[in-house]
């Protein structure tokens, strides 16, 4: 909890800049949205420029234009219907949490915002039961979310079913069987242009194959979406407006029925007419609209050109979608997705959730614990008002010039002394700093040992009985493997084989010093005792020097620990501040085991749901796999934007594998059969590092 804590506090100004840069660039910049029924930028640039060059006459040069406009209806449309099937299933996962986790009346009571509190105490009190708008007639608490979880599911439902229809009508301007043809004359047209009035052979029976194809594809599409829009809204005014006097058990009952009439539709006509036999609609509202669609029907000839056709139907998809296509013959394929995920970005749903039946915000959930926060600020504000200069005080400076002391002085004396410290014992210590003995001291003393050793063996050699002494020579031999057993180590420089030249002269000396010892008084006046006693001396002297050498480099090395041990905690702080900010700057892979495990759980929906499809094959299933792998979709994509870009404005790339993993999930929305999806989802799985544990 705590490196938790201090790990947030540190991070503020870094997450400040970083939230900014995030704001500004979502501000200026078109996001990024899953292309509709598998046409990415790509793909279509392609179609676009085949249809545009097999248009060989003036008059034809509409269908381009009426192909790409359809194009860009179908995605917002696409990234409408996403959002508002996201938006169900968000509230119907928090109602369905709700269910499980129990305390349903105190939930309802104290969860869904001051002013339903107060109205609520206020019915209480009054001693009647206030009707909410969409509420049934006297429910219990958990009988009311029940409600909202089966309603949530029955929308949810709808809106697939609505998004699998704009998928489906997208599909068809994919051009699948005239693509060939166009590349052909792409090509030829590009070895040898034809000439203008030719118009029949091969090359113009496909060319004309093809802009048919492309005509009616449009056509359908414009249909499809504008069918689309319309259920989804009509979805939205049944579900959300439940009748008051209506049983549980029968309003599951006729949800049910609804979404399984819903999912056996041919056709907006037959839909309704389906509706309107079981009793499920008896507005006015689709009886006019069943009137106006007959008599449309009924008007509309043989006779009537094809292109006003697809003209009225693409204008009304557009005014479905409430916007306005600025689709020209030079538009591009990207352009126009640009301008139609900006829509999009700007207009969010097609539906609006009632708030009885959407996931309470966070601030109606907490807003007792935001009140008591309100009181504690409110509490400070005014604490901070008695003691400022407004009344006269002067606390608030003294306490904040204490405080600007401290953090000062912590900063001086545990962050810059130690690191300053360090800094000395690196680059000065070692180079200035003087030893307690030098080596050329040591050097000097050795020599004069030498010689007093030289100098006492020459003045006393004429003893050389002492020499082939027994005893002497085993006191030598001793002394030597004591000395050379001493002497494995180095000292300041000093070898060995350097101090095994004073043994035979200081084995000599102390021969006759044990001699001379044993008449001290006579000795010391005319013998050699007081000179051996001196030569003993000159080595003790010898002997602390070598030692003082020897201290001298343990305290360096302890100095140098001692600071080091000292400024670690101005270390871990400069160390840790370096390292976010070069995580922050430059790219990483995301982390598997934490980061990419939404998009990971993501990827199995998908699976699962692409089983499913494979199973029953039903409309409803066909939008859900779309909406699941749009999820996986974006949560890839916001793991990758933040892992392999850094900060942005640093220019720096690495390879990344979100290219072909973008690719592979546009083919699992594109009209696939569901065993080709599975292999995808396989392959995937099994390939990129992201959905792997």
């Amino acid at each position: 909890m705590i490196p938790r804590f201090f790990k947030k506090v540190l991070f503020v100004p870094i997450r400040i800049l970083s939230r900014t840069y995030r704001v500004i660039t979502a501000a200026t910049s078109v996001p990024d949205v899953l292309p509709v029924g598998g046409l990415s930028g790509e793909r279509a640039s392609g179609l676009l420029f085949a249809l545009r060059q097999a248009i060989q006459k003036d008059e034809d040069e509409y269908i381009a234009v009426q192909w790409l406009t359809s194009l860009q209806l179908a995605q917002i449309a696409s990234d409408r219907l996403l959002h508002d099937v996201d938006a169900a299933d968000g509230s119907l996962r928090f109602w369905s949490a709700r269910l499980k986790s129990g305390a349903h009346r105190s939930f309802l009571l104290l969860s869904q915002g001051p002013t339903s509190f107060v109205l609520d105490c206020v019915d209480l009190l009054r001693g009647r039961r206030r009707h909410r708008l969409g509420a049934l007639k006297h429910p219990n608490a958990t009988d009311q979310i029940e409600r909202r979880v089966i309603l949530l599911m029955a929308l949810r439902g709808r809106l697939c079913e609505a998004l699998a229809k704009v998928h489906t009508g997208a599909a068809q301007l994919n051009l699948a069987a005239g693509s060939q043809a166009a590349r052909s004359i792409s090509a030829a047209a590009a070895a040898q242009p034809p000439c203008a009035g030719e118009t029949k052979g091969p090359a113009a029976d496909e060319r004309e194959r093809l802009l048919e194809t492309a005509r009616e594809a449009a056509l359908k599409c414009a249909l499809s979406v504008s069918a689309a829009v319309e259920d989804a809204r009509m979805a939205a005014e049944e579900l959300t407006a439940c009748p008051p006097d209506e049983s549980h058990a029968e309003t599951a009952a006729a949800l049910m029925g609804k979404a399984a009439a819903a999912a056996r539709t041919i056709g907006e006509h037959a839909v309704r007419k389906l509706q309107r036999i079981a009793g499920f609609t008896a507005s006015a509202l689709d009886e006019d609209a069943d009137r106006e669609e007959d008599v449309r029907t009924e008007t509309e000839g043989p006779g009537k050109e094809p292109d006003d056709e697809v003209t009225a139907a693409l204008e009304r998809a557009a005014a479905e979608l409430v916007i306005e296509s600025s689709v020209t013959q030079d538009t591009s394929a990207n352009a126009a997705l640009t301008a139609a995920a900006g829509a999009s970005y700007r207009q969010h749903g097609i539906i609006r959730i009632p708030e009885w039946l959407a996931a309470p915000s966070k601030y109606k959930q907490h807003w007792i614990r935001y009140g008591f926060v309100g009181l504690a600020c409110f509490w400070s504000v005014r604490f901070l008002y008695l003691h400022s200069p407004l009344v006269g005080s002067d606390d608030l400076e003294v306490w904040a010039r204490s405080v600007a002391e401290s953090i000062t002085g912590a900063y001086r004396d545990r962050v810059l002394v130690p690191l300053l410290q360090l800094k000395d014992e690196l680059f000065a210590t070692f180079r200035q700093r003087r030893s307690i003995v030098s080596v050329g001291e040591y050097e000097t003393d050795k020599a004069s040992l030498e010689r007093m050793l030289r100098d006492f063996e020459a003045d006393f050699g004429s003893a050389s009985t002492k020499r082939t002494d027994p005893e002497i020579a085993a006191a030598l031999e001793r002394a030597g493997a004591g000395d050379n057993a001493g002497a494995e180590g180095e000292i300041s420089g000093v070898k060995g084989d350097k101090a095994d030249e004073l043994l035979p002269g200081m084995a000599f000396m102390m021969s006759c010093y044990e001699d001379e010892l044993k008449k001290p008084i006579r000795n010391i006046v005319n013998g050699s005792l007081l000179r051996a006693i001196l030569i003993q001396v000159q080595k003790l002297k010898l002997d602390t020097e070598s030692a003082m050498l020897e201290l001298d480099q343990i305290l360096r090395a302890n100095e140098l620990t001692v600071a080091v041990v000292a400024a670690v905690p101005s270390l871990l702080i400069a160390g840790g501040t370096g390292y976010a900010l070069f995580r922050w700057l430059t790219p990483s892979p995301p982390d598997r085991r934490s980061e990419a495990l939404p998009a990971r759980m993501a990827m199995v929906e998908v699976e699962r749901t692409i089983h499913k499809l494979a199973q029953e094959g039903t409309p409803e299933l066909q939008g859900e796999v779309v909406w699941r792998v749009a999820r996986v979709y974006w949560e890839t994509r916001a793991l990758y934007r933040r892992h392999t870009s850094g900060l942005g404005i640093v220019g720096l790339a690495v390879q990344s594998e979100w290219p072909n993993l973008r690719a592979d999930l546009v083919e699992l929305v594109a009209p696939n059969p569901p065993r080709v999806k599975i292999e995808t989802c396989h392959r995937m799985q099994r390939v990129y590092s992201l959905f792997q544990p």
